[in-house]
């Protein structure tokens, strides 16, 4: 038997008029990272969510960018100083292969 580790995206409006309130987690792990707000404008996402990392506070960026119908980019960065400096730490490059 194959174990498979499906993700879930949630997705609700926020209070905000276009705001976007997301969390992920899995069937076999729920979510366990505070939620993140933000939204898309001109082609470029900006989210963010607030939680602790060794007991201090961050601030947790993410950004999507440029989004065309076959590649997106994504870009995760750290902050410590409530998002007045941040320090990427991850990305990734999303490439859509043509269909055979």
């Amino acid at each position: 038997m194959t174990s498979k580790n499906i993700f879930t995206r949630l997705q609700g409006r926020g209070h905000t008029r276009g705001r976007q309130d997301t969390g992920a987690g899995s069937a076999c792990v729920p979510a366990q990272h505070p939620p993140v707000k933000g939204r898309f404008e001109h082609g470029l996402g900006s989210f963010y969510s607030d939680g602790e990392i060794g007991g201090k506070a961050v601030r947790t960026r993410f950004v999507w960018s440029p989004i065309t119908p076959v590649s997106a980019r994504w870009e995760q960065a750290y902050s410590v100083d409530a998002g007045k400096n941040c320090q990427t730490n991850w990305i990734m490059q999303f490439r859509r292969e043509p269909a055979e």
